[in-house]
């Protein structure tokens, strides 16, 4: 009976440090892209949308929020 756990025990730990390994390499690529993502999205954007977009999810607003702002304003 001991034998049977133990082998099972062999087993998950085996399974779970596979997954562990695909998690970090998948965290690795979202970190990339997440990363990368500003300096690619220069070479096809507008510079000011750029910038409205981008400074929108640094300071948490939205670009409907900018717009508004901007409207409200009279700009």
């Amino acid at each position: 009976m001991y034998k049977m756990q133990k082998a099972e025990l062999e087993t998950f730990e085996e399974e779970t440090g596979k997954s562990q390994k695909w998690l970090i390499f998948l965290v690795a690529v979202a970190l990339g892209i997440v990363l990368l993502l500003p300096v690619v999205s220069t070479l096809f954007l507008d510079p000011t949308i750029w910038f409205i977009i981008f400074s929108g999810f640094v300071t948490g607003m939205s670009f409907s929020e900018v717009l508004l702002y901007l409207q409200v304003r009279g700009v």
